[in-house]
């Protein structure tokens, strides 16, 4: 029940900690986020939602992020004082699926609470 987004943060993490972080090694993340975007709109849609829901609107809003992260870093001809951009990006990501992922875990393995009967 949880591939998908597992698969994303895995390889948003492997990303982050790889010794050569270009550009052009962003596009490893684009069938994750697919396959994630995918996830995301089969649980939004069974919730009589419409589309896109909370979860879609995040996972875009973070290649939103991360596409404005690696376009500031590609023009940028010197490392600053924060460093480079899309390494702190995929971190926070990486960090963001961990979280969510460990709560999603958590709700879909919470033991059924018990029937409460009165006068029994």
């Amino acid at each position: 029940a949880l591939l998908e987004p597992a698969f994303l943060g895995a390889v948003t993490l492997s990303l982050w900690a790889s010794p050569h972080l270009l550009g052009h090694d962003l596009v490893l993340l684009a069938p994750p986020l697919v396959a994630a975007l995918a996830w995301s709109m089969d649980r939004d849609l069974a919730g009589a939602r419409t589309w896109p829901g909370p979860v879609s609107a995040a996972l875009v809003a973070g290649w939103v992020a991360l596409s404005l992260a690696s376009a500031s870093d590609l023009g940028q001809g010197w490392v600053g004082a924060p460093g480079r951009l899309t390494p702190w990006v995929l971190l926070a990501s990486g960090a963001a699926f961990v979280v969510a992922l460990r709560r999603r875990a958590l709700a879909v393995q919470a033991p059924p609470r018990p029937l409460v009967t009165r006068g029994g």
